[in-house]
């Protein structure tokens, strides 16, 4: 019988253990594998699944040329969704659906978005689009739109210091947003001014995205900002507190 020196078993036995080291690399990558594929594909039917849902939306309304409610007769209009991206990087977005509106200004229109992003409805003018009104959710209908919105503006005063004749109230000037309004003490509760047909730049579907801010202050003090919604085609009354 052959005889191994130590120096020969301990070769052995390192040979050994190299290869049991090499086997579990390889099934340790293979596990990594085999885990970065489950993964693959369970993102893969979460986003293929995400899309089937979706579901018809149907908006429907009357636009008007502006605040005297003359209806924007025979338009055609678009809906569009702005582009994003899922997590396999394919993009959607894009005009989803177009609709004429009727003589009194009437649309209505069923299509299929293509992501969850909120709608814009847009009018076609000429080679471009012009936006009638953005942030308009899924489904909903008895829209009233403005190709051209405005509001009216009322500012007052609610005074608690009257303040003198040496002090000055700096405020903005919605008649002329270049310049403040300067105001001599003493000061009175009620109205400072008005602003008639204050146009909107853009509408938005929620409310509390069509806003603006006032600032004012006495002397050389601190601004102060008031903030407040603008509401189409109505007056919006801002007080003022002088203390």
């Amino acid at each position: 019988m052959r005889k191994f020196s130590r120096t020969n078993v301990n070769r052995i036995k390192q040979s050994y253990v190299g290869i049991y080291h090499k086997a579990c690399r390889g099934r340790n990558f293979f596990m990594k594998q085999l885990i970065t594929i489950i993964s693959l594909t369970a993102v893969i039917i979460f986003v293929t699944c995400k899309k089937d849902t979706k579901q018809l939306t149907t908006l429907s309304g009357h636009i008007y040329k502006d605040c005297s409610k003359q209806p924007l007769a025979n338009t055609e209009i678009v809906f569009f969704q702005p582009v994003s991206s899922d997590l396999l990087l394919q993009t959607s977005g894009g005009i989803v659906g177009t609709a004429t509106t009727d003589l009194t200004g009437y649309f209505k229109a069923s299509f299929m978005p293509v992501n969850n992003n909120a709608l814009k409805i847009q009018e076609k003018v000429g080679l471009g689009y012009n936006t009638l009104m953005e942030g308009v959710p899924g489904n909903v209908e008895g829209l009233k739109i403005y190709e051209h919105s405005a509001t009216n503006i009322q500012v007052l005063l609610n005074v608690i210091n009257s303040y003198s004749a040496n002090d000055t109230l700096y405020i903005t000037n919605f008649n002329n947003l270049n310049e403040k309004m300067k105001i001599t003490g003493p000061f009175n509760t009620g109205i400072l001014y008005n602003t008639n047909k204050y146009p909107l730049a853009s509408l938005s579907y929620y409310a509390d995205q069509n806003n603006t801010s006032l600032g004012y202050k006495i002397n050389s003090g601190n601004w102060i900002i008031k903030n407040f919604n603008l509401v189409p085609c109505d007056t919006v009354k801002v007080t003022v507190n002088i203390q």
